[in-house]
């Protein structure tokens, strides 16, 4: 019995010298892994988002979407962006269509996005459909796209998104 305590006692010692005289190795390893992951997971986002929205978004001039039967009615995010300024508003609707227009039309709570439409700056319209985005809500697609056109700092909204 004696003996067998011995040979544990001496296989933990081998255990705890090995993780002791390894222990930097060891994690520069755990650490490689854990960044190749993060940035594999993050590449991963990016190209399922990129592709997302080659797929399933809409681009047309202001103008045109304002005089145009533009398609059926969908829910999602709109974009409109001040080609003239570089900047971008992101708002969510379950009808975007009217929604838009709305802005456009000066209806909407941004005020300086209308007088800057109305004095002749260039505004494209960017719809992006909520079903099949791959997001759980609305909310979470409007935050994605404002932190994306970083609208928020330098743009058009003044939320960073609904927080419901």
């Amino acid at each position: 019995m004696a003996l067998i305590i011995a040979m544990i006692i001496i296989l933990i010692l081998v255990i705890v010298f090995i993780i002791y005289s390894f222990w930097p190795i060891i994690l520069l390893i755990t650490i490689g892994i854990i960044t190749f992951n993060y940035f594999k997971n993050k590449h991963a986002e990016q190209q399922r988002l990129e592709l997302l929205e080659r797929l399933q978004t809409t681009s047309i001039c202001a103008m045109n979407f304002l005089s145009n039967k533009f398609s059926k009615n969908v829910s999602g995010v709109y974009i409109l962006h001040n080609k003239c300024r570089g900047v971008t508003y992101v708002g969510q609707s379950t009808n975007v269509k009217e929604r838009a227009k709305a802005h456009l039309n000066g209806l909407g709570h941004r005020t300086d996005l209308y007088s800057h439409f109305i004095r002749g700056d260039r505004f494209t319209v960017k719809i992006i459909k909520f079903e099949g985005s791959g997001f759980k809500t609305l909310n979470e697609l409007e935050r994605y796209y404002i932190n994306l056109y970083d609208s928020f700092y330098n743009g058009y909204n003044r939320t960073r998104g609904n927080v419901c």
